[in-house]
């Protein structure tokens, strides 16, 4: 799919807002994380 890496920079942007608005805890932030090096390294 040649444009899973926008696609996927969208979904994060989208991520990193809601996490701007909701001031969601780090705990989020490790999953999102866990889920981003699946997607890079899987």
């Amino acid at each position: 799919m040649p444009d899973a890496p926008e696609r996927l920079r969208s979904l994060m942007d989208a991520v990193f807002t809601l996490q701007t608005e909701l001031n969601l805890p780090v705990e989020f932030e490790a999953v999102v994380e866990a889920a981003w090096d699946e997607s890079v390294n899987g």
